[in-house]
């Protein structure tokens, strides 16, 4: 089955679809990425950022609240109650795997995701990240810009249960992120179920992979600054092995 990803209006493309987008990882990472031929996605409700899909501290405009009746006041705490009950349940439902958008390598990033490890940035595009899932059939798959907020203070809109999925911390600003997310649609779980009861959407605690085309995927994979001759030369000898026709280069900001 050739899968067709699924627009939605919760999550925004970028303006320009060539726009480009980098991955940073450990050697460990992308050997596996090039072993099993798959994205690893991890669930929501592990991710450490305390702010994640949650909505924040005001949930509808305050100055709209002020105006209502007790009648709609006690009709908006009842919705309260059942969006923040249904984000918690989504929060498992829901896996997730990160970009950074930008035109350019950053200094930032390496030193954020690796920790002084050698390792290797993909880059990639807006479109090819989407098109390396075109024959991905297992769950849903959306594609976003996340906007950043600020929790305390911001409203955002509460018209579909993802908006706290495109939604994060201002505080975090600085990761750019262009966001892949997996949902499992309730009909194919049913039918791989045989029609059957569902126990559960969830997704694994430990994350999921998603099968996808490398080649696709991949434009150039960039070899992290402070490496030595032989590191580099290591991604190029494994890069090959795992027939992956690509160019690996040394980190621009090798010294």
């Amino acid at each position: 089955m050739r899968f067709l990803r699924k627009e939605h209006p919760v999550f925004k493309k970028p303006i320009d679809e060539n726009i480009k987008i980098w991955r940073y990882m450990s050697f460990a990472e992308y050997v596996s990425l090039l072993d099993r031929k798959a994205l690893f996605f991890t669930r929501v409700d592990r991710l450490e950022d305390r702010f994640e899909a949650t909505f924040p501290k005001h949930i509808f405009d305050p100055n709209f609240e002020a105006q209502v009746t007790e009648e709609q006041r006690q009709n908006l705490e009842i919705n309260k109650e059942r969006l923040l009950a249904y984000n918690q349940f989504l929060k498992k439902d829901t896996v997730v795997n990160c970009w950074h958008i930008s035109d350019y390598e950053s200094d930032a990033m390496w030193k954020l995701y690796l920790k002084g490890e050698e390792g290797v940035a993909i880059q990639s595009t807006y479109k090819r990240l989407s098109d390396s899932f075109n024959n991905y059939d297992e769950n849903d798959v959306f594609i976003g810009v996340i906007s950043y907020i600020d929790h305390e203070n911001d409203v955002i809109p509460w018209d579909n249960a993802y908006q706290p999925f495109v939604h994060k911390n201002r505080s975090f600003e600085h990761e750019k992120e262009l966001r892949v997310v997996l949902s499992k649609d309730i009909r194919k779980e049913l039918a791989k179920n045989n029609g059957k009861k569902l126990d559960t959407l969830e997704f694994p605690v430990n994350g999921v992979e998603a099968q996808i085309n490398l080649e696709t995927l991949i434009e150039k994979i960039v070899v992290s600054p402070k490496t030595q001759k032989w590191f580099e030369e290591l991604v190029h000898s494994v890069t090959r092995k795992y027939g992956l026709d690509k160019i690996v280069i040394k980190s621009s900001l090798a010294t």
